[in-house]
């Protein structure tokens, strides 16, 4: 408490504080200063985790991780044609990219693992007696080798010892059998052999048998597999105690994927083979009906090419029809001739109009010649010139000799129309045969077509799976074949140690925290604020009731200065003569009497103050016990002086003793002390001895378990009430609070007694700082260590 905090309170009329509101019962300081004190369990709990852990190691079976990486590559039958349907997706030859999680399924597959495990023997494991855990051996490793000859492998464990170069002894349930090397040797239902590999001789080698399904499982339980940033590469890993077995199983669990693979390609191109043949055979026999269908039907029809003889058909039928028309306009002509020459007499006729006839032509040309001459005489002749005479017989000729020619033209112009009608009726009934000798050769044809193209398509395929099953390649590629860097995965020998190192701090840390939480006890000052009453010292523990000595420098003596320091300032402004100091307590046990005896003693340290210790606490008297006194217990105390109205008060006091101060113990026990205390007569026993001293310190009883002390507390100028830090509950606080709150006893202060000297409770005045005290705290880390190290 500061200066100017205790100087304020300088009169007797006490002021109700509000209590302070409720905070965390302990702060984080404290707690470390709490488990500060108990670093002895710390290092103890760290030395038994550290000792297990290397106990564990030492026994724990390392594990060593090997890893391969695979490519799964794309299928090169995807690259055939179009239509390669038998190689490609509808025989399930062509998918382009593999399904990583099925293939990552097949490696997986109990199957192809079930193949390891035979072709590696991994059921069968040989393990030797070591110092401290069996060594296991694998492969030549191992200086014999177990064959199993039975079929059903059951579990079986037993021991071979090498005698020598061929003989052995194998130990079965304390059962031993003498054999030999290369002997078949059955035991329950397994039958096997064993052979050397090494010089045995003189060892005992321990074998293990597991059923294959077992080591299916162990290798499938260790086994791991995964793709590389969601690609075609694939991680296989393997945790095993031997990284030689890891790798070897990784190496060959790929090889076998890598066979099963090309044997299910195997089989298909075979399946695929056989197939084609068989449709071959089939097709072959139904083109054959189909070319001899095409031959019936030419043969039938008299006919090689249907479609060009229809074309040539088709162009005689034309080239007929244009004569049909020629010789039509031949017909014609004839008879417009033949009727212009009728009707017109002595007249030019018409000459050149496309008949074909080349005597028709000529008569016309002379007849129009004889009757132009004819004209051209008549102009300067008449009718009966001789002259004309002649031309007009000439002119009868000529048109008989044009009559006569125009009809034999006419008649052979008949005679060929009526062939080449006659042509034009045969073509078009050729002609008109042609759309259902196409569409019967049509189907005939397309039938032929079909059974053709397929014939050479599975010719084409049987090429095609030949080449593929000649040249098939690997479905992987490996990236890195098994690789192991022989450093053991687990157990984590850092995260062991880092694991045991947080055990031991943890488990200690949560045990003492838990004690502390469960505490229900005064703490530290924190414990006591909260009550809103004044504190006016804090007084340190110590080994025993110990009694401050003449010139004593420890901790103790100066927290008594302290408190001497503090109740000059509680008590400033008291003018009286004497000053009364009471002390109490909760409960008893709580350090009372031994403040009331140091406290009497401080004050008359100075010699300058009279100072008298009286023991009011007249059911459980201490004081003359505290101060080694007991020759004085028969002396007259206060209960006999209450009792007695006429004795004096020089009977009661004691001050032939060596010690600074005088004394009134409590006298012999009463039956009842309340009614003594409340007679009048302690009042008159202060009042008398106020002359003769500066301070009055009294004893007075605990105030849960009795009134005395309210009976007598009004003639208090000071109420210094006592809290035991690690020993009154905290559900007592309430006592002093209500007594405080209530005004029943004046001038109330608190002391907190029993603090843990250097050991965080309360806030502390830094006892010894800059004093040179033997007892002063030890700084930085030496805090840490024992107080008897620090001595020496």
């Amino acid at each position: 408490m500061s200066y100017r905090e205790l100087n304020s309170i300088t009169n007797t009329t006490q002021t109700v504080m509000e209590p302070k509101p409720e905070t965390s019962s302990f702060s984080m300081i404290e707690i470390w200063e709490q488990l500060r004190r108990h670093w002895v369990w710390f290092v103890l709990g760290l030395f038994v985790a550290w000792s297990c852990a290397a106990i564990y190691l030492r026994y724990t079976q390392n594990l060593y991780s090997a890893e391969a990486k695979i490519l799964l590559k794309e299928d090169l039958s995807s690259q055939a044609s179009e239509l390669s349907a038998l190689t490609g997706g509808g025989l399930g030859r062509g998918n382009t990219k593999p399904n990583i999680s099925d293939q990552i399924e097949i490696m997986r597959s109990r199957r192809l693992i079930g193949k390891v495990v035979d072709n590696l023997q991994l059921n069968i494991r040989y393990f030797s007696d070591a110092r401290v855990k069996k060594q296991e051996f694998f492969g030549n490793q191992s200086p014999i080798k177990v064959s199993v000859l039975s079929k059903d492998v059951s579990y079986l464990n037993f021991e071979v010892f090498v005698k020598s170069k061929s003989e052995i002894e194998i130990t079965h349930n304390e059962r031993t059998i003498k054999s030999s090397f290369g002997k078949p040797i059955k035991l329950g239902e397994n039958e096997f052999t064993v052979l050397p590999i090494g010089n045995a001789v003189g060892r005992t080698i321990h074998v293990v048998i597991y059923p294959v399904s077992s080591g299916i499982g162990m290798v499938k339980g260790r086994l791991t597999i995964a793709p590389i940033n969601d690609g075609s590469v694939l991680s296989v890993s393997m945790v095993d105690n031997l990284p030689e077995r890891a790798k070897t199983v990784i190496d060959d669990l790929i090889n076998q994927y890598n066979e099963d693979a090309l044997s299910d390609k195997e089989l298909i191109g075979e399946r695929t083979t056989q197939f084609i043949e068989e449709r071959l055979a089939k097709v072959s026999e139904d083109l054959q009906n189909k070319d001899q269908n095409v031959e019936v039907f030419k043969k039938d029809n008299q006919v090689i090419n249907l479609e060009a003889e229809g074309g040539i058909s088709l162009s005689e039928a034309s080239a007929n029809h244009a004569q049909v028309l020629e010789q039509s306009t031949q017909l014609s002509l004839v008879n417009s001739m033949q009727d212009y020459l009728r009707n017109n007499q002595n007249d030019l006729i018409p000459e050149n109009i496309g008949l074909s006839d080349g005597a028709v032509n000529a008569n016309a040309a002379k007849y129009n010649q004889l009757i132009l001459a004819r004209m051209d005489m008549l102009k300067h002749s008449t009718e009966s010139s001789q002259i004309v005479q002649n031309l007009n017989n000439q002119i009868d000729e000529i048109r008989d000799n044009l009559s006569q020619s125009l009809n034999n033209y006419k008649k052979t112009t008949q005679i060929a129309l009526g062939s080449i009608q006659g042509e034009s009726g045969r073509i078009a009934s050729k002609i008109n045969r042609f759309p259902t000798q196409e569409k019967e050769f049509k189907n005939i044809s397309r039938q032929q077509q079909i059974v053709e193209a397929l014939y050479l398509f599975l010719l084409q395929k049987r090429e095609e799976n030949e080449i593929t099953n000649a040249a098939t390649p690997s479905s992987i590629k490996v990236v890195d074949y098994a690789y192991s860097n022989n450093a053991a995965i687990s157990p984590n020998r850092n995260n062991i140690y880092l694991m045991a190192t947080a055990a031991g701090l943890i488990v200690p840390f949560a045990v003492l925290y838990l004690i502390f939480m469960m505490n229900n006890k005064v703490q530290s000052r924190r414990d006591i604020d909260k009550l809103g009453i004044s504190i006016i010292g804090d007084i340190p523990s110590t080994k025993s009731d110990l009694i401050i000595q003449e010139n004593d420098r420890s901790i103790l003596a100066e927290a008594f200065r302290m408190l001497r320091t503090n109740i000059g300032f509680y008590l400033s402004g008291k003018n009286n003569l004497a000053k009364t100091v009471f002390i109490t307590s909760t409960v008893s046990g709580e350090g009372k009497t031994f403040i009331a005896v140091n406290l009497a003693t401080i004050l008359s340290a100075s010699k300058k103050h009279n100072v008298l210790l009286v023991g009011a606490d007249i059911r459980n008297p201490r004081i003359l016990e505290m101060l080694d006194l007991a020759q004085f217990n028969n002396r007259k105390g206060i209960t006999q002086f209450l009792s007695d109205y006429e004795m004096p008060i020089e009977d009661v006091l004691i001050s032939e003793t060596s010690l600074p101060f005088d004394i009134i113990h409590a006298g012999a026990l009463a039956p009842n002390p309340s009614e003594l205390l409340m007679n009048g007569r302690f009042k008159e026993m202060l009042d008398q001895v106020k002359d003769k001293y500066d301070y009055i310190v009294v004893d007075t009883a605990p105030t849960s378990l009795v009134t005395d002390t309210q009976v007598i507390a009004d003639f208090a100028d000071l109420f210094l009430y006592v809290i035991r830090a690690n020993y009154l509950d905290k559900r007592m606080l309430e006592m002093p609070q209500d007594l405080y709150r209530d005004k029943r006893l004046p001038n109330m202060a608190l002391i907190l007694n029993d603090v843990g000297a250097g050991k965080g409770y309360g806030y502390g005045y830094g006892y010894g700082y800059g004093y040179g005290y033997a007892s002063k705290n030890p700084s930085g880390w030496k805090r840490f260590l024992p107080k008897n190290l620090l001595k020496k």
